[in-house]
């Protein structure tokens, strides 16, 4: 007799395999779950770290934490600095950053800088790129987004990307 047919006559052995076979399945599902939550909670704490490099950041600078509308109201280049040290940090290439303060007139309430920032890099450090920089700071509105490839074969996107700041001019 070999195993195949003492398998199929046993019925208490076919109910301890189906047993085992079910709580393997269920290990599965749970250690599938438990990765997706802790996933989740990964993102959450990137975005925290996020935030505090950049409290860390002004503080050694000596100024309130880094908020683009507050850093606008006094040093307008930090603004594109700290913009461009998220883009290298998600492993771009930063080839031109520039600003433009937009002047809406003397009553104006709210005020505006345009930033122009062009670089290089792949389509997912693009995205995250956007991710961080949009979901870091309120009042930033992409405007434009230009993407280019040179050939079909190049991982490298040339892009550029326009914002537009808007901030109390009363802070």
């Amino acid at each position: 007799m070999n195993i195949k047919t003492l398998f199929i006559q046993n019925v208490s052995a076919r109910r301890v395999f189906l047993a085992a076979l079910a709580l393997v399945f269920i290990a599965l599902y749970s250690c599938n779950t438990l990765i997706i939550a802790m996933r989740s909670d990964n993102a959450q704490l990137r975005a925290n770290i996020r935030q505090l490099a950049a409290s860390k950041r002004a503080g050694e600078q000596g100024g309130p934490p880094t908020n683009l509308a507050a850093a606008l109201a006094g040093d307008a280049p930090s603004i594109v600095g700290e913009v461009h040290q998220l883009a290298q940090d998600r492993e771009l290439l930063v080839s031109d950053a520039k600003y433009t303060i937009v002047d809406k007139g003397p009553d104006a309430a709210i005020g505006c800088t345009r930033i122009e920032i062009r670089m290089r890099g792949g389509y997912v450090e693009l995205k995250k790129f956007l991710a961080d920089v949009l979901a870091d700071h309120a009042g930033l509105a992409l405007d434009s987004m230009s993407i280019r490839r040179g050939a079909a074969v190049d991982s490298k996107l040339d892009m550029q990307l326009e914002f537009s700041l808007y901030y109390r001019k009363n802070i």
